[in-house]
Formats: C-alpha cells, structure tokens, sequence
C-alpha cells in the first residue's frame, strides 16, 4: 500500500523519473516520449542554431529552443489552440520536457504565455526561417530513411505530391476564394515520403492557386536534395491536376522519373473504345489489365507514353478504364501498380488535411 513504482528515466534529465502514483500531477505523460525522440533526432538544436531570433538577448526569458519544444509539445498532446498556454503554464511535465535545464528544479518552470508563443509564429514566418525550416523536415526524412538502410542512401525512393485544400474561416493572410471547391481557403502542395509516410515539405500558395501551381518549380529542388542526401533514384506519383505541359516539362528536364494519372478527354477515350464492351459471359471476379499507346496532348510540347488501365467488373456489361503517362522505362504492370500503392498516401493526405484544418 503506498508504494511507488518507477517506470521511465528519460535520457534527457537524469534527475527525472516517471513512477505511478494515486495523484495525478500532469495530463500529459506522453510529452516525456516525445522530448526523448526530438532530442534523439537533435532537430531542435539544429533549429536553434540557424533560426534568425530578432530578439535582443538580454531582454529574453524563454530561449528559442525551449519555446519551440513547448509550441510542439502543445501541438502534439492536442493543444493546439494558443489560448490553452494559460492553462498549461504551471504543468511539471510540460516545464520540465520543454527546458534546455537538467535536474529537478525544471519543473517549476513556468510555460510562455500566450502572446509570446504568438510571437514565435511570427518569427518562423520570417522567409529565412521558412527556408531553415523546409531543409529541418528534409534532414528529419533523411534521418528516418537512412536508418531503414544501416545509414546508408536507399536505392529508389517514391514522393507523392498533392494539393490540400484547407478551409479558412475568416480573412486570414494567404487565403482566397477558389471558384472550383467553392470555399475560402489555404491551398499548400504536400509532399510525401510513399516508403514511410513522413512529410518531406511543403509549399504555401494562395487559396486561390491552381492545381498544379509553383510545383515546376518546388519538385526538382526537392528532388536534387533527395538524390543528394537520401536516395540514388527518386520517383515521383502525381494526381491528374499535374498532368500539365510545365510540371512535365520540368520533370523530363531534370531526369525525373514520373507517373501521373491523366484526367479523361475524348483522344484518350478513343483508344478505350474498342474494350468499352464485355465480350462473352461475365468474369466471375473482378479482371484488370494493361494496354499502351503515344499520346500528345494540345498543351504537351511532345508525344509521351501513356498506360492504359482496363477494369471489367462481374456482372457488369461496361469496363472503365483510366490513363497514366508516364517516363518510367518500367512494364505495363510495373506502372500500374506502383501508381496504385498511392492510395496510402491519399489516406496521409487525408489525415494531414483533418489535422492541420481544425487548427486554422
């Protein structure tokens, strides 16, 4: 009876030590496993060294790296909403995972208030910061990457690229009305490590951008990091709005291999004409093949190949098809289904979407 068990000695603070007790003096245990893997990482402190701080140093009471854990730690125990610093200022778990301090005095700490973590926001919108911060996500993917390898640059990686529309509610900085989702919003380019999930970067772009908007320009640089520092061969997998002449343009350009899916028109149509209809009985399971052909769009500078894919469905009289273009000197088959394994990035997109819109 009364007896405490220890659990948890974070590597970060010797001092500290997580045991079970009757009381209950923080809501928010698992931000003690987060510090442990931000400090494994040591991502923070390479922010901290190339973040621009404006601030004069003898006026400030929270260094940068502790604010940017605490911002963080916020986010990630589903506080995301600024206003919730008042409430949390006094939290020891809090306190103590987000100082730079050791021993246990950190968790006396009291958290930055509401305006000062404001202010944060501020600062990493500076450009310079958002430029420290791109690379941050990069290095952060090279790391997770490289340790699937034995610390070594894989062979082949996938990236998959995608617009996210996110609802703005009120005229915030950088939304606008878009006339095709029929809502005010922020419309930024996600994208995707396809082998593990991680978010490579981000491009922000108005509400009101199209499609395929900035992305000629955005997915060589990441790609020429990528080659670089993670992988020897990069893919890219891209949905039917980046499909147009410059994005194309500028991946066969830099030597990018690409598959992307094509919107349907009547030229493409034509070449589905002669499977539209079931011939003889009904297939007793679903049936999908392949067929190939060149094809130029009006706005394409030149002829690519495109693979066709065929779906008959038991029990219907019509198939369906869709189209993918594609440089990739892979089979038929290859092309296909490496372009289906994007529906777990479309599930990521999704995710990213709900997360990231309820917090605007």
């Amino acid at each position: 009876m009364g007896e405490t068990l220890p659990l948890f000695q974070p590597s970060f603070n010797k001092a500290l030590r997580v045991e079970t007790r009757p009381e209950r003096l923080s809501a928010d245990a698992g931000v003690l496993l987060q510090r442990e893997a931000l400090e494994r990482t040591g991502v923070i402190e390479w922010l901290t060294q190339r973040l621009a701080d404006p601030r004069d140093p003898s006026r400030v009471w929270h260094p940068l790296s502790t604010l940017l854990r605490d911002s963080v730690a916020m986010i990630a125990q589903g506080w995301d909403d600024q206003r919730d610093a008042q409430t949390l200022r006094n939290d020891p778990m809090l306190a103590a995972c987000g100082s730079d301090r050791r021993g246990e005095q950190v968790v006396d700490r009291e958290l930055a208030s509401q305006p000062t973590l404001s202010r944060l926001l501020d600062l990493l919108a500076r450009p310079e910061n958002q430029e420290v911060l791109d690379r941050a996500l990069l290095k952060l993917v090279e790391q997770r990457v490289r340790a699937r390898s034995q610390g070594r640059r894989t062979r082949t990686m996938t990236i998959d690229i995608d617009g996210v529309p996110l609802q703005a509610h009120g005229q915030q900085p950088g939304s606008a009305f878009n006339g095709h989702t029929g809502q005010r919003q922020h419309y930024p380019l996600f994208a995707l490590c396809a082998e593990t999930g991680d978010l490579i970067g981000t491009l922000l772009r108005p509400g009101n951008a199209g499609p395929a908007s900035e992305a000629a320009a955005w997915i060589p640089k990441l790609v020429e990091y990528l080659r670089t520092h993670v992988a020897h061969q990069v893919r890219v997998r891209l949905d039917a709005g980046f499909a147009d002449a410059a994005t194309l343009a500028a991946l066969d350009a830099h030597g990018i291999g690409y598959i992307a899916r094509l919107p349907r028109n009547p030229a493409l149509e034509r070449h589905f004409e002669p499977h539209r209809y079931r011939r003889g009985r009904p297939a007793k399971r679903e049936r999908e093949w392949t067929d190939e052909f060149v094809h130029q769009a009006g706005t394409w500078e030149r002829p690519r190949r495109v693979v066709m894919v065929i779906r008959e469905r038991p029990g219907e009289l019509f198939r369906e098809a869709f189209y993918l273009v594609t440089n990739v000197q892979g089979s038929q088959r290859f092309v296909r289904r490496h372009y289906q394994q994007r529906g777990k990035a479309e599930a990521c997109f999704g995710e990213f979407k709900g997360l990231i819109g309820e917090s605007l």
